[in-house]
Formats: structure tokens, sequence, C-alpha cells
């Protein structure tokens, strides 16, 4: 967020009217969203309710590599592992699975390619 953007933040939280206008635009968008893409978010929160241990241990793994970034310990690839795409943002794929002794051995690829390599490529 920019400098002048969080000043124009601060104004509008300064003002309690203009501030519940701006929190129900933001929830009027969240509703858009979901309503767009209402059956991917529900089929995925369906799969984090019913398997909590696996949705834990990949969020755990998420969060190591982004704190292990952050601190320097890794650094995130500047193309994709599996086109060499350098375009596109990269995700950090666990190959060797979730475990805590594999949590910092990643793969860095495009969604695109992260989405094979699960078997759960778009047609």
């Amino acid at each position: 967020m920019s400098t002048k953007d969080q000043l124009h933040y601060a104004q509008i939280k300064a003002d309690p009217e203009k501030y519940e206008q701006y929190l129900e635009r933001k929830r009027r968008e969240c509703r858009a969203r979901q309503q767009k893409t209402g059956y991917e978010t529900e089929r995925k929160r369906l799969w984090r309710q019913n398997n909590r241990e696996a949705a834990q241990r990949i969020r755990r793994a998420g969060h190591a590599v982004e704190a292990a970034v952050k601190a320097g310990r890794i650094t995130k690839g500047k193309a994709c592992s599996g086109c060499g795409d350098n375009k596109r943002r990269l995700e950090a794929h666990h190959h060797k699975g979730y475990d805590r002794s594999n949590w910092l051995e990643v793969l860095w690829l495009c969604p695109p390619c992260h989405r094979k390599a699960h078997g759960t490529a778009a047609p």
C-alpha cells in the first residue's frame, strides 16, 4: 500500500460514516467474488472441514516457507521450475510432502504448473 493510499485510508477511517460505507463496499466486493467463484470456495471449505489434519499440515508448511523467505533462509525462484516462465508469480510446491522435515524442500512453480503437479489442472 502506498503512502498516498495509507493517508486516504486514514482519512476514511477517521470518519465513522465514511468508514462504514467503505466497509460495506468491501463486503459487497467480497460477496460478489464469492458468488463468482462460489463452487471452488465451497469445495475447498468442505475439503478443509473434512480433512482438518491435512489442511493444518499444508497451512503450516506454507507459513514455514513464507517465514523462511522473509528471513532469507531460502530464496524464491526467478522462473518456474516446470516451464521456465519468468513472468508469472511463483508458488512453492512441496514436492516431497508436507511433513515438517520437508517444509523447506520446495520447487517454485507458476500456478498452471502447480496445478499439473497436484493433478488438478484446469481443462
